[in-house]
């Protein structure tokens, strides 16, 4: 049974669950179809609309496994840019239902209006959302499914049950939803429809086998989520293709130019290599090139098995093949992410934003980089800044909350991440160590406003009269409008290169993203790669990365030309440029303290997120976290309530503050995971871009990875852990000492670190086993119920308390394993996560 329910997507944790949950799904069989569940989307509804079916055609269609939301398909406009759907909108599914004959009942769970029907009879029906604003509400009540086995109902969802007679033959099974509202964020909740036989367990309506349980809805919300990635990724690509031709009528323009000034010499061959002979340092080791590859390229350590594969490879190329399969990996996306939310100020607040909060354009930015978008196409569409504001479109990075001149603020951003240019003075006086006064921030302003822009009391340093002189000039005045203009004419001229031609309809932002982007741009190309070489190699180029004005150091001119070439010259791809500098002897170098020269890589730490996805892949644990959302009900607008889901990747964490620190609206394990990020230096308020974060060692961070509750979490051998799997394994001590230094370190350990490790296991190891023990059940607990609504209700914060208290704790100890074996397991995995060999890039 339980092999069955894990070949149908279903994580057991005992033989008697698994037999009770199989027990059920066979009991209905018949319960679903071999069609597909048809689905279909209606926006722009009337506003009286009485769940008839709209007219004119639906807004979307497509198919699902069953009758079961939590995520609905992105959409998406002719250049493959999200935007928001209406809201609200109506949501239908259909499905044929053949169960076994007899009485049954259906289940209906929706968070606001749903009519579930049969044939064309309404059967349930839910209520509308009453928006709320108060937060004075009582915490509701726990409300146990009539089943231990069955899944709570979601926060803020209503349950509806109904008897329905069986007849077994197929019969049409309809779900209307009202998604959405007035001041509500259009999302789903746990939408779905069940069916269920007198002691049984609920099973989806549909044509997959899905259990209305805690297991079974998070493998089919784990398995819907990937599959509607796979969707939106096809549907985004195949809406940019509209704007190919013309792309690829300005890389041409731009691989003329670029060849035409490249020196012959350069034609073949490596780009670097050409530059440098074999580095003083000498090459690295096999395993160490493959550990510091991953760590680049996908964000956290590599998979054992891939090590083991990689070190018996005895092809001579295989290093080149590993870099094209990592540069392969959609993992590539993940990996950039938390860089340029640094670069770009990406800054959301999951609660009532505050200064210079924006929207949340991190899926803009995920979806770019794991299309390979090239780079020019990036920046414009960034700069274009089209899309949904608040569901992770380019427009979230227009908003810059409580900014008397956002797009004063956007466009020292973009000056800084694409030209190197540091504009920030520029904001309130000429810049006194800097080429740039207002006129030249206030003019890229205006050109991202479309209009001539006043400049605010606020941005003006004031001479009080018979005050002292104020130190810096100004040449603006409070209230003068400054028209769109392009001022940095030392970077790139004011005019389009010959050949760039803009659409009929272009705007200012189009024209200005074209002066960035374009070929006869000094700085653009050169400035993204030496973001790379930064990145990849520890030191740029030129130092520092986004100031290029204020005395730069320049170590080899004539390389970042190159680098530069390669990027126009294969349509700004990016990939292109990071394999030229992977595969190159400097790369694959061994590391030289200090950083002295340019032709082998300096030491560096891991940054936060490689950090903490590091430690979670190496022992196989997901996060556990909370959604990140402080109104699980639904009863909050977008503008003062975002919903940026359950984190399965470092980047997608964002700040947890809330206003007065209230303990009611506290996320425990989100916390705990996110005082290790900032720890380690990640930033949960972003207010400004950077792109070098604070690395400064501090006493604070081995005493956290040391002591902290993500570093139990790590260490403790729960049922959920690899290593507790490993150790459950039938293979000499030996054998268990590699395997897990494969898994924490990315090598083998020596015949004196294994020795050691086999001495400290001693005879615990022979008798590890408990004979007869299960796996711990993974608890089933309420569904969340402490939201913005009730948060000032003491009750709201006792129980925040105590899931502080469950989340410190961390996940049970295996039962599977003896005490004495399990706690020196323990310490050896405690020892190697917290070794420098752990935390630094080799």
């Amino acid at each position: 049974a339980s092999r069955t329910l894990q070949m149908r997507g279903f994580p057991t944790r005992s033989t008697a669950l698994a037999l009770a949950i199989l027990g059920a799904a066979l009991t209905h069989a018949r319960a679903g179809s071999p069609d597909p569940v048809r689905v279909t989307i209606w926006e722009s509804l009337p506003e009286l609309w009485a769940w008839q079916v709209p007219a004119g055609s639906p807004a979307d269609a497509y198919t699902i496994s069953a009758i079961g939301f939590n995520r609905i398909p992105a959409k998406y406009n002719a250049r493959g840019i999200e935007v928001d759907r209406s809201n609200p909108f109506a949501l239908h599914a259909e499905a044929m239902l053949t169960a076994s004959p007899g009485p049954q009942r259906l289940i209906l769970r929706a968070r606001g209006a749903a009519r579930l029907l049969v044939d064309g009879e309404v059967l349930a029906v839910t209520k509308p959302i009453k928006p709320n604003a108060s937060g004075h509400e009582e915490v509701p009540e726990v409300v146990a499914p009539e089943d231990p086995r069955w899944r709570y109902v979601a926060p803020g969802g209503q349950e509806r049950i109904v008897d329905w007679a069986s007849d077994g033959r197929p019969h049409r099974v309809e779900l209307w939803a009202l998604v959405g509202g007035k001041k509500l964020r259009a999302e789903t909740g746990e939408l779905s429809v069940s069916l269920v036989a007198q002691g049984g367990v609920p099973v989806l309506v549909g044509g997959d086998l899905v259990a209305l349980t805690d297991e079974g809805w998070a493998a089919f919300a784990m398995a819907e989520r990937t599959r509607i990635d796979a969707f939106d990724t096809s549907r985004r690509r195949a809406a940019a293709r509209s704007e190919d031709a013309s792309w690829k009528a300005r890389h041409d323009l731009a691989r003329r130019r670029a060849e035409k000034d490249a020196p012959p010499d350069l034609a073949k061959g490596n780009a670097v290599d050409h530059f440098f002979l074999e580095p003083a340092a000498g090459p690295v080791g096999d395993a160490a090139f493959f550990r510091r590859l991953a760590l680049d390229t996908i964000g956290q350590v590599p998979d054992a098995a891939e090590v083991e594969a990689f070190l018996a490879d005895p092809r001579p190329d295989k290093r080149a093949r590993a870099i094209d399969a990592r540069l392969a990996d959609p993992r590539w996306a993940d990996a950039w992410l938390g860089y340029w939310q640094d670069v770009l100020a990406e800054n959301p607040g999951i609660l009532k934003p505050t200064l210079n909060n924006t929207g949340p354009f991190r899926r803009y930015l995920h979806g770019a980089f794991l299309d390979n978008t090239p780079f020019d196409r990036f920046a414009t569409e960034l700069i274009r800044m089209e899309g949904s504001p608040l569901g992770g479109g380019p427009a979230g990075f227009a908003i810059a909350s409580q900014n008397d001149a956002p797009m004063a603020a956007k466009a020292h951003v973009l000056a800084k991440a694409f030209l190197a240019a540091e504009m920030k003075c520029a904001r309130c006086h000429d810049a006194p160590f800097h080429p740039y006064d207002q006129a030249d921030l206030f003019g890229l302003a205006s050109m991202l406003a479309g209009k001539p822009l006043a400049v605010p009391g606020t941005s003006t340093v004031k001479q009080q009269e018979g005050g002292r002189t104020p130190a810096v000039s100004v040449s603006l005045k409070e209230g003068e409008h400054v028209p769109p203009q392009w001022n940095l004419t030392t970077i790139g001229p004011e005019g389009l290169a010959d050949g760039l031609d803009l659409p009929a309809d272009a705007g200012p932002r189009d024209r200005l993203a074209a002066l960035i982007t374009g070929p006869t741009n000094q700085r653009f190309a050169p400035v993204v790669v030496n973001r790379l070489w930064k990145r990849y190699m520890g030191a740029g180029l030129v130092e520092p990365v986004d100031d290029w004005d204020n005395s730069p150091s320049t170590r080899h001119p004539e390389l970042l030309a190159a680098l530069a070439r390669e990027l126009m010259t294969h349509d700004y791809d990016l990939k292109h440029v990071a394999r030229t500098i992977l595969q190159s002897r400097a790369y694959q170098a061994k590391v030289v303290a200090g950083g002295t020269t340019p032709d082998a890589p300096v030491r560096r730490r891991m940054t936060a997120e490689q950090l903490v996805d590091s430690l979670f892949a190496a022992v196989g644990k997901d996060f556990g976290a909370e959604e990140l959302n402080l109104d699980p009900d639904g009863r909050r607008p977008p503008s003062e309530f975002l919903n940026l889901g359950t984190p399965r990747r470092a980047w997608e964490f964002t700040s947890t503050s809330n206003e007065r620190d209230r303990p009611a609206l506290s996320l425990p394990v989100v916390q705990s995971l996110v005082d290790v990020l900032e720890t380690f230096g990640w930033r949960p308020s972003r207010q400004d871009p950077i792109t070098v974060r604070d690395e400064a060692t501090t006493p604070l961070q081995p005493a956290l990875l040391a002591n902290g509750t993500v570093a139990g979490r790590i260490a403790r051998l729960s049922d959920d852990s690899a290593i507790t799997a490993l150790c459950l394994e039938d293979q000499p001590a030996e054998a268990l000492v590699r395997a897990v230094y494969l898994r924490l370190l990315s090598r083998t350990p020596d015949d004196t670190e294994t020795s050691r490790l086999v001495a400290y296991l001693g005879d615990t190891y022979e008798g590890r086993i408990v004979p007869g023990a299960a796996a711990n059940p993974r608890a089933t607990s309420a569904a969340r119920r402490v939201s913005w609504s009730n948060h000032l209700s003491p009750e709201a914060t006792t129980i925040q308390i105590e899931r502080e208290k469950a989340a410190r704790a961390g996940d049970p100890p295996t039962a599977r394993l003896t005490g004495a074996f399990r706690e020196r397991m323990e310490d050896i995995v405690w020892a190697l996560i917290n070794s420098p060999e752990f935390i630094f890039l080799p």
